[in-house]
């Protein structure tokens, strides 16, 4: 870990929205008397499986009111359990919304929405689908405008406020204590402080570069939830003090205990000879799709050397790699990692369910001899590469320049040649033509026989 708080400390998420004891948005019931019109929840599918008797509670703390109205609302969520694995897998793949949460409804079970015959189900299934509703974000904000009501007690916001505080304080303190402990050599590579030093305004026209997007990618990242310890190692598994008699003894890893930690990537050997780079510019909501049509400068020329495991790195990591780690390939040529642009996709539509595809792609040999084209559907129409750059890509197409075919002086050289003899003989061709017909004309005038 960096001690930054900006490296470190990016509240990314936003604060749930305030409920009442039964798990209904606060609000709702308010703006439902005054007619306010509040959006339809959003639902998104649950697929859980537990294991015998290691997994005998699926994990669901429900709310005692809600349940006297026959309805599933969740309270909280058990440690350990199959939905709290469900929450942690959800969280480290970034699918933050798909992360079950206090306040959320379970409205069928295995495609049943009766109440007791999902009480029933979830006792006798091991495997469970399950469609889980949430009030959409604002809705009970709104409501509570109208209604006049307070989200949230001064007082409970204070504690929060207080709590988090203190969850800062200790993650900080964990940072900086891991991060003195660490070799230098460890040091420089993990505590790179790309997050702390990107852009938060892009290159001051609004947009990104793609470039940046990759170091942010490669950059080392904390393993965190709301400031709290996520990460069980699955070395101490092996073997760890029972802490009696210091006896080492294998440990099950769902008894250990939860620490930070920090994850770092890196593009490994061999890099293919085309590059697909796909921006994700959809973000899942629920059952839907939000387009984000921020600007990703494309740069004709892509050097991947940054973002690659290096020999020199791998040597440096290796004396601290565990048991079971497996030396990555790594050699490669610097002429592996240089890329051009060649082509892109692009998305028109707010959507991802609806809209159009179109698509811009030079039809050259290389970006020297470019010849730029875009397309849709049966329409094709020339363009400069400067056009192709100013679509919103959605996916670009990079080739390895090495692998491009030479062209050599000589062959070029003849190659213009030719299509100015070409064109000498198109234009002699052509005047031979007229001669032709003003002599036809000539020929076929009044008082003289045309054999």
């Amino acid at each position: 870990f960096k001690p930054s708080v900006g490296t470190w400390y990016m509240p990314l998420r936003q604060a749930a929205s305030a409920e009442t004891s039964d798990g209904v948005p606060a609000g709702a019931e308010e703006a439902e008397d005054q007619g306010v019109e509040l959006p339809p929840p959003e639902t998104f599918e649950v697929k859980l499986t537990r294991e015998g008797k290691k997994d005998l509670r699926w994990g669901f703390g429900w709310c005692e009111d809600s349940l006297t109205k026959e309805m599933l609302v969740v309270m909280n969520v058990t440690e350990e359990s199959v939905l709290d694995r469900w929450n942690l897998k959800k969280r480290s793949i970034g699918d933050e919304e798909l992360v079950v949460r206090k306040g959320d409804r379970v409205t069928a079970v295995q495609g049943d929405s009766d109440f007791k015959q999902m009480r029933k189900l979830m006792k006798s299934q091991d495997d469970l689908s399950l469609t889980i509703s949430r009030e959409v974000n604002g809705a009970s904000a709104d409501a509570q405008e109208a209604a006049g009501a307070a989200s949230e007690s001064d007082k409970d916001d204070a504690e929060e406020q207080i709590a988090l505080e203190e969850r800062r304080k200790c993650f900080l303190e964990a940072a900086t204590l891991c991060s003195n402990d660490l070799p230098e050599e460890l040091r420089k590579v993990f505590c790179d402080g790309i997050a702390a030093e990107g852009r938060e305004d892009g290159n001051g026209e609004g947009n990104w570069d793609l470039r940046d997007c990759l170091s942010r990618f490669a950059s080392s990242e904390a393993l965190e939830d709301e400031l709290r310890p996520i990460y069980q190692c699955g070395e101490c598994a092996k073997t760890c003090s029972d802490g009696s008699d210091g006896t080492a003894v294998k440990k099950k890893k769902a008894h250990l205990p939860r620490n930070f930690a920090t994850r770092k990537v890196w593009l490994s050997a061999p890099l293919p000879p085309l590059l697909t780079v796909q921006l994700k510019r959809f973000r899942r909501r629920g059952a839907k799709f939000e387009k984000s049509s921020g600007g990703v400068d494309l740069p004709a020329i892509l050097d991947l050397s940054d973002y690659v495991l290096t020999e020199e790195l791998q040597a440096c990591l290796k004396p601290h790699l565990t048991s079971e780690s497996k030396d990555a390939p790594c050699n490669m040529d610097p002429a592996d990692l240089q890329y051009e642009l060649y082509g892109l996709c692009v998305h028109q539509g707010k959507a991802l369910q609806s809209g159009h595809y179109i698509a811009f792609v030079n039809a050259g040999a290389s970006l020297e001899q470019e010849k730029w084209y875009g397309a849709s559907d049966t329409n094709v129409w020339k363009c400069s590469r400067a056009e192709a750059l100013k679509a919103e890509a959605y996916v670009a197409f990079y080739r390895r320049i090495k692998d491009l075919p030479s062209a050599p002086a000589e062959d070029e050289e003849a190659r213009q040649k030719a299509e100015a003899a070409k064109e000498v003989t198109d234009q002699v061709e052509g005047e031979k033509d007229e001669t032709s017909e003003a002599k036809g004309v000539e020929d076929e005038s009044p008082g003289k026989e045309v054999s």
